[in-house]
């Protein structure tokens, strides 16, 4: 979703790429995973038509991320902030 204000653009996006799963991987085993969403926050200005100036602020949400091998289900480790 993006908003256009005079020389200024927001934006948002949201991904969820939801989950993956493979009944023959490497041959035997089954893996299944959920993948981690993703959160983009983005602000451009233009400077004139040619050149312009752009940021953007990315979070991954590893919180939810998992992967599940043989019914052994791991979290991937994340950075956490207290």
């Amino acid at each position: 979703v993006g908003i256009v204000y005079d020389k200024f653009t927001f934006g948002i996006s949201l991904e969820s790429p939801g989950s993956f799963r493979m009944d023959s991987f490497l041959g035997s085993e089954r893996l299944r995973e959920l993948l981690p969403e993703r959160v983009s926050l983005g602000v451009q200005y233009d400077l004139n038509e040619y050149v312009f100036l752009y940021s953007e602020l990315r979070r991954v949400i590893w919180e939810r991320a998992y992967f599940r091998l043989n019914g052994i289900e791991e979290k991937p480790d994340y950075p956490s902030h207290t």
